[in-house]
C-alpha cells in the first residue's frame, strides 16, 4: 500500500474508510486517500527573486483621503449610509506628531469599501472643529469636541444633514474638568433614562515620577446646556493617556473602550459591566485588535456594532520604525459578544467587493516548492504529519496584492504554523503570519526570523478545531483574520520581485484545506 498519510481532524468520515483499530486520541485518523508529496529542495530549479529597490505602491483597497492622512475616525449611521468623520492631516505636514493643519474630514459609504469624500462645514470660519463625540438627537447630529480656539471648554455643534454644522460655542467649561489635561470626549445616550452621558479622558501631570495618571470622567445632560458634576467613570491605574473613549451597549452589557499605553497612546482595550457607570471588569483578552488598529470607535447600524480604526504609517516606511500620526482606514470590524461577554472581532465587509480575478484554486493549481518530509495531499488541501520537524509548501503562482483564504486545523503536537508571503527571494525570505498555539499569540515577523516579532497580539485557539483564516496583502498594508474571532492589522514595507505564498508548520500536525487566492481590485490606485 505504501506509506499511509495522516489527517488531523475531529470527525471520522466512515464513507472513506473504516479503521477503528487505527483511530488516535484527539480524533486524528489514517487514510489511504492521502498522497505523499516529497521534499524538492535539492532539485528545485526555478529562479529566485530579490528585494526590490522600488517602493511598494499605495494600497488598492484601503481608503485614505485624497489630500492627506486619515486619523481618528468617528462613525455615524443614517438611512443605510455610513458617515465617517475623521481627522485629515495634509500630506505636506512636516511634523506628523504636532498635527499642524489637521482638518475635519468626512466620507460616506453604503458598503464600507467604497468611500465618497464630502466637504463638512461649520458656520463659524474661525472655529477649529472636529466631529469627535457624536450622537443623534431629534433627527440631528450633536457633536462635542475640544475647543482649541477659545480654549475655555468642550464645544458643541449641530447638524440637520450630517454635513453642514452650526457652532454653539463652548458648553462644558474646562473648569469642570477634574484633571490637568482634557482629552478626547465621547457621548452615550441612555434610552431608559433619556439622558446623555458626556465622557472625557484626562491626564494628570501632578506626579512627574508617575506617568500612569490617565482616567475617565463623566457628566450627564438632557439638553447639552447644563451638565451634572463630573464623576470618576474608570481609572485604569496604568494609563498615561485615556484616548478616544467610547461607551456602547450590546444586549444587557455595557462596553467601555479606550486607547491607552504606559508611556504613549497604545493598544485599544475594553472593559465590561452590567451598569453604565461600572464597576468595570477586564476580560481574559481585553484588546480589540493589534496596536496598529489605532483609536477605534464604533456605531450600531441597528443590527451590528461596527468599529473603525486606522493603520499608521512608519517613519521612512521602515519596518519597526516610529509610528507616524495618520495613515489608512483599516477594514471595519463587527464586535460580537461571546458567551462570556468578551468580544470577537469579525471582518465587516463583503469581500467580493475587493476581489478581482482568482489566481489560485487548489482544485486546479497545486504546489511549487516543498520543504520537509511530512507533507501529504488530500482532495481538499495539504496535511503535515504528527511530530514532523519544520515543513513548508509554496502555492503555485506569483501573488503580489492578494486575498487568501484557507481552513486550518492543528493537532495537539503542533508548535506553530502559518502563512509566508513575499517569499522565494535571494537573501530575503519575506514575511510570515505566525500562529503560536503554545503561547496563544499571533505574530507578523520576517520569515524564519524567530527572535523578533514586528507585531504581536494575544489569541485563544484550541487544537482539532477547523478555523477559517484570511490574509489580505494590499501593498504595505497587512490584515489577517482567524476563526472569525481575531483580527490583525499591520504594515510590511519591503517589496520583492518574487511573491510566493507558503504554508508552513514549525513542528507537528496541521491541515490546510479549501485554499484559494484572489487578486485585489484597484479601487483607490
Amino acid at each position: 500500500m505504501g506509506k499511509l498519510g495522516k489527517i488531523i481532524g475531529n470527525s471520522i468520515i466512515l464513507s472513506l474508510l473504516v479503521l477503528s483499530s487505527c483511530q488516535r486520541v484527539g480524533g486524528s485518523m489514517i487514510t489511504r486517500k492521502m498522497t505523499k508529496i516529497h521534499d524538492n529542495t535539492e532539485t528545485y530549479d526555478k529562479e529566485l527573486g530579490a528585494r526590490s529597490l522600488l517602493p511598494i505602491g499605495k494600497s488598492r483597497i484601503h481608503y485614505r483621503p485624497s489630500t492627506g492622512w486619515l486619523g481618528d475616525a468617528h462613525p455615524m449611521y443614517k438611512d443605510g449610509v455610513w458617515y465617517l468623520y475623521y481627522l485629515d492631516l495634509p500630506f505636506n505636514t512636516t511634523n506628523r506628531i504636532a498635527l499642524s493643519g489637521v482638518r475635519q474630514g468626512l466620507a460616506i459609504s453604503t458598503d464600507l469599501v467604497n468611500w465618497e469624500e464630502l466637504n463638512p462645514k461649520i458656520d463659524n470660519s474661525n472655529r477649529a472643529w472636529w466631529a469627535i463625540a457624536n450622537v443623534k438627537k431629534d433627527n440631528q447630529i450633536y457633536s462635542m469636541f475640544n475647543d482649541v480656539v477659545t480654549n475655555t471648554g468642550y464645544g458643541l455643534a449641530k447638524s440637520d444633514d450630517f454635513v453642514n454644522f452650526i457652532d454653539y460655542g463652548a458648553v462644558y467649561p474646562y473648569s469642570y474638568v477634574l484633571g490637568d489635561e482634557a482629552r478626547d470626549p465621547t457621548l452615550f445616550y441612555d434610552e431608559k433614562e433619556d439622558l446623555y452621558y458626556f465622557i472625557y479622558g484626562v491626564k494628570n501631570n501632578s506626579k512627574i515620577y508617575d506617568n500612569a495618571q490617565g482616567k475617565l470622567y463623566y457628566s450627564t445632560t438632557n439638553d447639552f446646556q447644563s451638565f451634572s458634576e463630573p464623576k470618576l467613570l474608570y481609572n485604569p491605574d496604568n494609563a498615561s493617556v485615556t484616548e478616544c473613549p467610547e461607551l456602547f451597549k450590546i444586549g444587557k452589557k455595557y462596553y467601555l473602550v479606550m486607547t491607552w499605553g504606559t508611556d504613549r497612546v497604545g493598544t485599544a482595550r475594553y472593559r465590561v459591566s452590567d451598569n453604565i457607570t461600572g464597576p468595570w471588569i477586564a476580560p481574559l483578552i481585553d484588546t480589540i485588535q493589534t496596536t496598529e488598529f489605532m483609536a477605534p470607535n464604533s456605531r450600531s447600524n441597528g443590527k451590528e456594532q461596527i468599529t473603525f480604526g486606522w493603520i499608521p504609517t512608519y517613519k521612512n516606511n521602515e519596518d519597526g520604525n516610529t509610528w507616524q500620526w495618520g495613515g489608512d482606514l483599516a477594514f471595519p470590524l463587527k464586535l460580537i459578544p461571546r458567551k462570556d461577554y468578551s468580544l470577537k472581532s469579525e471582518l465587516a465587509i463583503d469581500v467580493t467587493k475587493i476581489r478581482a480575478d482568482q489566481t489560485y484554486d487548489f482544485s486546479k493549481d497545486k504546489y511549487d516548492y516543498v520543504k520537509g518530509s511530512g507533507w501529504y495531499m488530500s482532495d481538499k488541501g495539504f496535511v503535515y504529519e504528527e511530530n514532523a520537524s519544520y515543513g513548508e509548501v509554496w502555492l503555485e503562482g506569483n501573488h503580489n496584492y492578494f486575498e487568501m483564504n484557507i481552513d486550518v486545523t492543528f493537532g495537539q503536537d503542533n508548535r506553530g504554523f502559518g502563512v509566508s508571503f513575499r517569499t522565494g527571494n535571494h537573501r530575503f525570505n519575506g514575511y510570515e503570519i505566525f500562529v503560536d498555539p503554545v503561547t496563544n499569540t499571533m505574530h507578523l515577523r520576517y520569515h524564519f526570523e524567530r527572535r523578533v516579532s514586528l507585531i504581536t497580539m494575544p489569541i485563544n485557539i484550541k487544537p482539532y478545531t477547523k478555523m477559517p483564516f484570511k490574509l489580505i496583502v494590499d501593498g504595505p498594508i497587512i490584515e489577517a483574520y482567524l476563526n472569525n474571532e481575531f483580527a490583525f492589522s499591520g504594515r510590511a514595507h519591503i517589496p520583492t520581485t518574487r511573491n510566493a505564498i507558503g504554508l508552513f508548520s514549525e513542528y507537528g500536525s496541521v491541515k490546510f484545506e479549501n485554499i484559494n487566492v484572489f487578486d485585489l481590485k484597484r479601487i483607490y490606485q
